[in-house]
């Protein structure tokens, strides 16, 4: 595939991940429940780790300057960044089984989510980390097997569908 076309459906993915960002979330101060993640995840299945980290990153920034909740801090987009890397390196040009979702949405729960996206948080608010991190433990302990399910669905499925039909001309 040429470089052109895959810059076309990565930019479409990080369209995609700001609409469903804005219209399918549920947000408070410390918890943000998103399905964007569908989108960063095929992604990493479709093109890459790099890719997915741009679309990750790339929707962070537009999704910021375009809500009307606060100011840009860089660290959330670090952690999207980080998120489609994860994806990236567990699904790209790989089997994507059970496991390998669970691995990956493993690592992100706990890394990113309860690591570095509570360190942001507990930074921005002055909270204290342990403060924030039971409540969002919860929220991912909640997510993720919603998470799996959603991946397992989408990537087995549209990016499987994507992959032969769109990409592979």
């Amino acid at each position: 595939m040429n470089k052109t076309k895959q810059y076309v459906y990565i930019a479409v993915l990080i369209t995609l991940n700001v609409i469903i960002g804005k219209f399918i979330s549920i947000e408070t101060t410390f918890i943000q429940i998103s399905f964007g993640f569908i989108t960063v995840a095929l992604a990493g299945y479709m093109f890459g780790p790099i890719a997915a980290g741009i679309v990750g990153a790339g929707s962070d920034v537009i999704s910021t300057f375009l809500s009307s909740q606060g100011a840009y801090f860089p660290g959330f987009t670090i952690s999207a960044f980080v998120t489609g890397i994860i994806y990236g390196l567990a699904f790209y040009k790989k089997q994507v089984n059970i496991k390998r979702i669970f691995i990956a949405v493993l690592l992100i729960n706990v890394f990113v989510n309860m690591g570095m996206d509570t360190f942001w948080l507990s930074v921005l608010t002055g909270k204290a980390f342990i403060a924030l991190i039971g409540v969002r433990s919860l929220k991912d302990l909640i997510m993720m097997p919603i998470q799996m399910f959603l991946i397992y669905v989408c990537v087995s499925r549209i990016g499987s569908f994507v992959k032969v039909s769109l990409l592979s001309n």
